[in-house]
Order: C-alpha cells, then sequence, then structure tokens
C-alpha cells in the first residue's frame, strides 16, 4: 500500500502536507507546514485514501517547527556513561551565545529508553542555555523505517496551547545524537520566540 507513488504523491499534493511517513505500525503520518490546518487536512487525506482504497489507517498530522532565520543553539556533543545497577548517563552539550550549556538524565540501558533519555537530557541543556523553562513536554522518541531509512522521530506538546511538534532525523549511526537532533528539530520555531527575548 506505502509503495504506491500516486498515492504518495495526491496526498503530498493537499495544502499544507509537506512530507508523508509510513510507520512501521501501518499507521500515516502527514507532516505539515506550521501554517497548515489539521481541521482541513486530514478529511482531504481521507478522500485520497478513500479513492485509493485504502481504509481504515490512522493518520496523525503533525506540524513542522518553522525555520529559523536567525542564530541557532547548536549541538555540540553527547556523552555517555554506563553506570550501576543497569543504569546509563547522558549528557548533551549544546552552544549558545559562544558557551557551552550542559544537560543530563539517567535512564536505564537500552537503545529505546537510552534514545529517550537523550531527548530529556537536550530539553534539560536547552533550558538551561535560555535560563529558563521551555514549557514542552516530552511525548515520545522513536525509531522508525520509512523508504529505506532508519530515522529517528521525536514529539512534543508544547504546554501553552498544547500543539504537537514533531522533529525527524535520518538516524545514522548514533541514534543518541540523532534524537538530540530531533528535539532541536522539533523546537525550532518555540526556540526562535524565546531566544529573541534573551
Amino acid at each position: 500500500m506505502w509503495t504506491d507513488a500516486g498515492l504518495h504523491e495526491r496526498l503530498r499534493e493537499i495544502p499544507g502536507v509537506e512530507d508523508v511517513v509510513p510507520t512501521a505500525e501501518g499507521a500515516l503520518w502527514l507532516v505539515c507546514s506550521p501554517d497548515a490546518r489539521r481541521t482541513a487536512v486530514e478529511p482531504a487525506a481521507r478522500t485520497a485514501l478513500a479513492d485509493a482504497g485504502v481504509a481504515a489507517v490512522p493518520i496523525e498530522c503533525v506540524i513542522r517547527a518553522s525555520t529559523l532565520q536567525r542564530e541557532r543553539v547548536r549541538f555540540d556533543r553527547i556523552e555517555r556513561v554506563e553506570e550501576r545497577d543497569n543504569q546509563i548517563h547522558i549528557k548533551v552539550c549544546l552552544e549558545w551565545g559562544g558557551a557551552i550549556h550542559e544537560g543530563s538524565a539517567t535512564g536505564e540501558r537500552g537503545l529505546a529508553i537510552e534514545i529517550r533519555t537523550a531527548a530529556t537530557a537536550t530539553i534539560a541543556a536547552l533550558e538551561k542555555a535560555l535560563g529558563s523553562s521551555l514549557d514542552v513536554r516530552l511525548i515520545g522518541v522513536k525509531q522508525v523505517r520509512a523508504f529505506d531509512a532508519e530515522l529517528i522521530v521525536v514529539s512534543v506538546t508544547r504546554n501553552t496551547d498544547r500543539q504537537k511538534l514533531v522533529g525527524i532525523v535520518v538516524m545514522g549511526e548514533d541514534p543518541r545524537r540523532a534524537a538530540a537532533l530531533a528535539v532541536l528539530n522539533a523546537l525550532n520555531r518555540t526556540l526562535g520566540n524565546l531566544l529573541l527575548r534573551t
């Protein structure tokens, strides 16, 4: 079903849809521009799927954070330290304003937990760089395969307006590093607004 290039193209033609990401569980993520309206995108996607003879497919409409047109917080490095009792400690270092800001988190060993721990450490490092809370909640971090590429996807929610933001990064050799970069990707717009006031 997801190899149907015509269906993919039709979904991408929906106003506001920038990319289509099928998941291993059979759901469909529509990555949308910051100004897209979910109430318009989802019915149009349902119509396209129905016309293609596809029914009962979970659809998730996620809003892409807009690209900053100003200096960004930059990823510096990530460190992983194994501790006792099956625990790992992850430290993420970010550069902003000529200084390095560190955030850390501890979790259990295992890739799924470690990439979430890396995302948590990244949020902590961002809050130190900004000197204030981001007021976001980490919903999840997941490794998915789409179009012959392994991706790390991070989803966060802004507590102020409950808007869901998603960051997607090609995994590469270090999935923990990819998780940190996906957090930065997801929060670009929020960070841009906050950095203007610092």
